[in-house]
């Protein structure tokens, strides 16, 4: 059994996150601290994980949950070989403002220093969204406008579904190949083309005032929790996925130009 590694998952001492995983997972330092010993004791060897929630806007909760994996350490009086600090690592999402990267690696080894251990553990994160927000758009068409409403054929059912949870704003642009639109934007509710009622994005999408049914919209940073939770509710199915290979500063920009 020493061959086996085995994570205590411990809950971070305070939420600040869009998505607090918390509520479902992780034991409080007293639990941990009896986890700890428990799986010395089994002959595997002990690691300790933690997860500060998805979308997180404040750095500092990795010291204080560092600190916490201090207290863990100190009472149990069990080393660990592994470390996994999760992810959070945010999305720079229309109207939010994230801080930067670095800041973040900032905090993180600012609690390592304050483990004071003899030997650092191995280090494992999982920085999903803010890997791989940038790597996709998705295109929808728009089948049918209603004033300032549009009817797409994507919705909460399909790609959006994370869009109704994190109330998150996406960058958009109209598509209409070979013709030209106004350079005017107003705000656009969007609904999906499913017959449930809810099927409507919390945010609106910001579009030209001339956008019209069979225009195409493209919107960006949608490569996180997307196609993953999309479902055929309603008989709405996924019917093509293409996958393009583009310049990887295409999206920064056009992420710019829709937040401007």
């Amino acid at each position: 059994i020493r061959e086996t590694t085995i994570y205590v998952r411990i809950a971070p001492p305070s939420t600040v996150a869009v998505f607090d995983f918390s509520k479902k997972f992780g034991a409080d330092v007293y639990r941990a601290i009896e986890l700890m010993r428990l799986v010395k004791d089994s002959g595997a060897r002990p690691a300790i994980s933690f997860h500060i929630g998805s979308q997180c806007l404040i750095p500092e909760i990795f010291v204080k949950t560092l600190a916490m994996v201090k207290q863990i350490l100190t009472e149990s009086r069990v080393d660990i070989d592994v470390l996994d600090i999760g992810g959070g690592f945010p999305a720079a999402y229309r109207d939010v403002k994230v801080p930067r990267l670095g800041e973040y690696f900032e905090r993180i080894e600012e609690g390592l220093q304050l483990l004071d251990l003899p030997k650092r553990p191995h280090l494992l994160c999982e920085p999903g969204r803010a890997l791989s927000v940038e790597g996709a758009s998705l295109i929808a068409q728009v089948q049918l406008r209603r004033g300032d409403a549009l009817h797409l054929n994507d919705g909460i059912y399909g790609h959006f579904a994370e869009i109704v949870w994190g109330k998150f704003g996406l960058p958009t642009r109209l598509v209409r190949p070979g013709e030209d639109y106004s350079p005017l934007n107003m705000d656009f509710t969007v609904y999906g083309p499913t017959c449930d009622s809810v099927d409507v994005l919390p945010i609106p999408f910001r579009l030209p005032v001339d956008t019209r049914e069979g225009d195409w919209i493209e919107v960006g940073l949608i490569g996180s929790y997307s196609n993953a939770t999309s479902t055929p509710f309603n008989g709405f199915y996924i019917e093509e996925e293409d996958f393009v290979e583009v310049p990887a500063s295409s999206f920064s920009q056009f992420a710019a130009a829709s937040a401007a």
